[in-house]
């Protein structure tokens, strides 16, 4: 059974953005950062999170910005350049809190466009 939290971070913009986390049974193997597609949120994706942490991956997501919990405008993600920066904060948490283990972006839709465009 995965264990889950979540919480807030701040955004480029201001905007309070919603974050979430499963961390798997016993000792990651990896890490996995998923990025959701336009006018969807992080909740979507629980099943590949599931997934995920039977293969031995902790998962982290955030609702982009105007997008699920996040502040913003509904389904208006704000500026592309502030999307990378918000990306960047997950990452880094998501990294910081496994040292030394590699980090993998999965994007669908306009989430492979950021996952993409972040590399």
């Amino acid at each position: 059974m995965s264990v889950h939290a979540d919480g807030w971070f701040t955004g480029a913009a201001g905007k309070r953005i919603y974050w979430q986390s499963w961390l798997p049974d016993g000792q990651p193997v990896g890490v996995v950062v998923v990025l959701h597609g336009y006018a969807e949120h992080s909740g979507r994706y629980v099943h590949v999170a599931e997934a995920l942490n039977a293969a031995g991956y902790a998962v982290y997501a955030h609702d982009h910005h105007g997008h699920g919990r996040s502040e913003g405008s509904r389904a208006n993600i704000g500026s592309f350049a502030g999307i990378l920066v918000d990306t960047d904060r997950l990452i880094r948490k998501a990294a910081a809190a496994h040292d030394g283990l590699p980090v993998f972006l999965l994007g669908h839709s306009m989430g492979g466009l950021i996952a993409a465009a972040y590399v």
